[in-house]
């Protein structure tokens, strides 16, 4: 009956600590793709600017000519 006892909480043990590390993984996937989206969320941003900057137009004009996509 005691070896039953003991082998039921080490199977019991085995798939907690199976599920507590899954769950890390899980937690590390996501945290490297939030940074690889955010990577590319601020290099569009980054192209975006460079873009203006390249059209020849003044800040000002770059301005104007931008009031109205924001709305």
């Amino acid at each position: 009956m005691l070896d039953a006892l003991i082998a039921l909480a080490a199977a019991v043990l085995a798939a907690g600590g199976a599920y507590w590390l899954g769950r890390r993984g899980e937690r590390a996937d996501r945290r490297a793709n939030d940074a690889e989206a955010a990577e590319r969320a601020r290099k569009r941003g980054q192209e975006a600017v460079d873009r203006g900057r390249a059209s020849g137009k003044s800040p000002d004009e770059r301005v104007r000519d931008n009031d109205g996509r924001w709305m």
